[in-house]
């Protein structure tokens, strides 16, 4: 199986959510209010077992969720699953962020489950956001990949639109861009070979060099995740491989269930 956990997850119903989420929620407050906020995040993860324990609910705290796909091998851990149902993501954070909430969407779509839960202990009272998706596994794996603007440079270039539907036929639509991006660098070549750089010209002169994932010399692999705007971002794309020694860019835009394979050339 592509996607593995130790327990198999269950859908709640909305009900179901709802019941949890409010006795969860009470015993944040309760643990807040007896323990303080400056604990470890690990700390509070122990406590709110202990309560879930106590109140008669199963609660696993550091729930692995393993990503296997041919040879690429990656590892998620999610704070705390309560009754194989609910995903509640524990911070201690200034604030809640739109990174955490992307991270708890991405359990929930890994474990094809409705509903979760973001609790932060920092604040100087619980803080706490709902992430709910309607998306469900069936879903994210109808998608279409369109290759109309693609142009392979290398072998290596030839094989990335069958790696990407055979990777979405596996893991679905819809998560976080990183995790495609490192999947697909782990496909095509070894960490290793991926330490390159691109060097910036002014008038032919350099300027000044950055990191870059070259998958064949001079082409360097690009992946995004925009639903608008692809063109402003093009644009972009097309001024900095003008102005660089790269010879063109393969670009992989994830949209959601629209797929698509462009290639920018100098």
């Amino acid at each position: 199986m592509p996607i593995q956990t130790p327990v198999q997850p269950i859908r709640p119903t909305k009900a179901q959510f709802t019941e949890l989420d409010y006795l969860l929620m009470g015993e944040a407050f309760k643990i807040h209010n007896k323990f303080g906020r400056l604990l470890d995040e690990t700390i509070y993860q122990k406590l709110m077992v202990e309560a879930c324990k106590a109140s008669g609910l199963t609660a696993i705290d550091e729930v692995p969720v393993h990503i296997v796909h041919k040879s690429f091998r990656k590892t998620y851990y999610i704070d705390l699953l309560v009754e194989n149902s609910t995903v509640f993501e524990l911070k201690t954070a200034t604030s809640i962020s739109e990174s955490h909430k992307s991270q708890t969407l991405q359990y929930l779509l890994l474990c094809d489950l409705p509903h979760g839960k973001i609790i932060n202990f920092r604040p100087s009272t619980v803080e706490s956001y709902f992430v709910s998706t309607t998306l469900q596994s069936i879903d994210r794996r109808d998608f279409q990949v369109t290759t109309d603007q693609w142009f392979p440079r290398s072998p290596n270039c030839e094989r990335i639109p069958d790696h990407t539907t055979e990777l979405l036929k596996d893991i679905g639509t819809h998560l976080d861009i990183s995790l495609y991006r490192e999947a697909l660098i782990h496909l095509l070549r070894s960490e290793a070979e991926l330490k390159a750089e691109v060097t910036f010209h002014l008038d032919g002169l350099p300027v000044g060099k950055q990191p870059a994932n070259l998958i064949a010399p001079g082409v360097m692999l690009h992946t995004t995740s925009l639903r608008r705007d692809i063109d402003a971002y093009r644009t972009q794309l097309n001024r900095l491989l003008n102005n660089s020694d790269l010879e063109a860019i393969q670009w992989i835009n994830f949209g959601g269930s629209d797929i698509q394979c462009i290639t920018l050339k100098n």
